[in-house]
């Protein structure tokens, strides 16, 4: 799907998400979708109704087959569960972003050069916004966006002491950020899209195989950046 700048021009709500820490994972994630009020809304009515539908109180990717089998779905039943939500995030978001770090190559890295780097998760923040910004200067955008992070105790005071930071340097971010919250994706429900898509680059990268086993729906969804 091409987006234009007649789309962005409503598009004023992101919501992200983060996968895997560099301490104990060989790839981390940020991930991030941008869509309409509008989209949200009806994001936010049809995943509510697939929670109720399968009975699941919430989507996190670490724990959803061992959640979907406590319900009494196989693997190829929770798959095509699965398969309903990313229809969803298909259906309702206009553009995804990404950002990858290999962690375990970051490990092996002589501690100067980790210095310079700084922190991999503020890292993957910082070249995630700057996408952000690039793909609205290149379409023209001018208007503000309000950007919503998963509440991570381990990075929710860095990640917004990142953002205030670059909106002062960078007076183009600055004018393009107008609002930063954190959120438990229990009751903000895009989050949880937003967690899917991490996970699955992030397990797609590191075995070198298509995310989701090469289900072509999941596939499509979770590379359509």
């Amino acid at each position: 799907m091409t987006i234009t700048k007649a789309d962005l021009d409503l598009a004023n709500y992101v919501f992200a998400d983060e996968s895997g820490k560099f301490q104990d994972k060989d790839f981390i994630c940020l991930c991030g979708y941008l869509s309409s009020g509008a989209r949200w809304d009806s994001f936010t009515a049809r995943w509510h109704d697939l929670l109720r539908k399968f009975g699941l109180e919430a989507i996190h990717m670490k724990a959803f087959y061992s959640d979907c089998a406590k319900l009494g779905m196989n693997e190829t039943q929770a798959s095509h569960a699965l398969e309903e939500f990313i229809d969803v995030i298909r259906d309702t978001i206009s553009v995804g972003f990404a950002v990858g770090l290999d962690a375990s190559y970051y490990r092996s890295m002589p501690s100067s050069a980790k210095a310079g780097l700084g922190d991999p998760g503020v890292a993957c923040l910082q070249r995630l916004l700057h996408l952000i910004r690039d793909r609205f200067r290149n379409q023209g955008y001018k208007e503000r966006i309000s950007l919503t992070l998963d509440e991570d105790e381990t990075y929710a005071m860095k990640f917004y002491s990142v953002i205030s930071r670059l909106r002062r340097k960078d007076h183009e971010l600055g004018s393009l950020v107008g609002a930063v919250s954190f959120a438990d994706d229990t009751f903000i429900l895009p989050l949880q899209a937003t967690d899917i898509s991490p996970t699955s680059r992030r397990d797609g990268t590191v075995t070198g195989q298509p995310a989701w086993r090469g289900r072509t729906s999941l596939h499509f969804c979770c590379n359509a950046f």
